[in-house]
């Protein structure tokens, strides 16, 4: 990319930057590829991102799910973070993939992508000049995505991202990511960790780990603080003209691929009022996984309409008072794996030559004080 305010890396940069897996000295054309990575980037450095009148913005997205076009694979993990000042944004961006050199001819190719509208190659985007929501303001249909500038992107390369919004933001969050695993040696699987989650969010992945942690939010957190109040003063009575924020409850919903084996860990706030619908696809035969909840630190744990099983469970949590409350409304988390099965995975570069670490995935598990949301080194 040519453009100034996306192409955000610069080759000369790299050298510095990268964490090579292969032996110094080696010559260039008889050693084999291996894995590279970059230490984390800026891109998006606290530009503003509105959250109140027209210009609000309801949803981000991170990562591509559009099978159809072969340069905008991340393939690494996502990390969001509710904890910046209101009203701004930020995003780092650490490239990654395979090479028999520096890594220069395989990264000077990536780069950060944030254009609304139509996804397009950027040679018709740059015609528009202030079309990147990197250059200034954020607007609603803006995207955070690598983009490989050539023919067909390398399978093995991509990035991992690092958000940061605000700590209030109650907009929808969609994240997709996939694995990195062509490479026997070498199975870097996609993760994805939120930490204090204010609204509501979709997250894809293949066999990688999920790990989301809720906000201090209530059953719907959209709806304005005296609106829901009034819903409270009406013990939730869906009849009552009062109560306006049934259509606005929060939903999460954690999707595992085809075929894949996702572990899926949701934190969850002792006191918030929420519909659980956990579950692995997997048949009977394949023992080893749990949908399960931890009814013992919730207020109140209720088995919903069916008996609970190895691998599925619908329970609602801390459901108020009052006979007239809708059946299955609160906060909606939906959470499932199509797969539960040993998965191959490898930290990074530094472990390139060594065996694969291996542990059994597909679990899925919504419990208080559990999900692994800490901030990765470096950013």
């Amino acid at each position: 990319m040519t453009n100034a305010s996306t192409a955000l890396f610069l080759p000369s940069l790299l050298l510095s930057v990268l964490v090579p897996a292969c032996e110094p000295g080696a010559d260039d054309e008889d050693r084999p590829p291996a894995p590279m990575e970059e230490s984390w980037q800026s891109v998006v450095a606290g530009i503003t991102f509105p959250q109140t009148g027209d210009e609000a913005i309801s949803v981000l997205k991170v990562g591509s799910d559009d099978s159809g076009n072969d340069n905008f694979h991340n393939r690494g993990d996502i990390h969001v973070r509710y904890d910046g000042p209101p009203g701004a944004i930020s995003v780092s961006m650490k490239r990654f993939g395979f090479s028999r050199k520096d890594g220069a001819e395989v990264f000077e190719k990536l780069s950060f992508w944030a254009y609304g509208g139509e996804w397009a190659p950027p040679r018709e985007k740059e015609s528009g000049g202030d079309a990147s929501c990197a250059a200034g303001v954020w607007t609603d249909d803006c995207q955070i995505l690598v983009y490989f500038d050539g023919t067909n992107q390398n399978v093995r390369s991509g990035a991992d991202f690092y958000v940061t919004l605000p700590v209030d933001y109650t907009g929808v969050l969609e994240l997709f990511t996939e694995d990195n695993a062509t490479n026997d040696s070498f199975p870097s699987r996609g993760d994805v960790q939120v930490h204090n989650l204010a609204g509501s969010a979709t997250i894809k992945l293949s066999s990688g780990r999920a790990d989301v942690k809720l906000g201090d939010i209530n059953a719907a957190p959209s709806c304005a603080p005296e609106a829901y109040a009034a819903c409270e003063a009406v013990a939730w009575d869906p009849d009552a003209t009062e109560c306006s924020c049934y259509l606005e409850m929060g939903v999460l919903q954690v999707i595992g691929a085809k075929g894949a084996a996702a572990s899926v860990t949701i934190d969850v706030p002792t006191q918030l009022w929420a519909t659980l619908n956990l579950a692995n696809e997997a048949s009977a035969t394949q023992l080893g996984c749990t949908a399960q909840v931890d009814c013992g630190v919730f207020g109140s744990c209720t088995d919903d309409v069916f008996d609970d099983t190895e691998l599925q469970t619908l329970r609602t949590i801390n459901e108020p008072d009052g006979a007239a409350v809708l059946a299955n409304s609160g906060y909606s988390v939906s959470a499932g794996s199509k797969m539960c099965q040993s998965v191959d995975f490898i930290a990074g570069p530094s472990e390139w030559g060594t065996k694969p670490q291996s542990e059994y995935r597909g679990t899925v598990r919504v419990c208080n004080s559990c999900a692994n949301t800490e901030k990765p080194g470096g950013v």
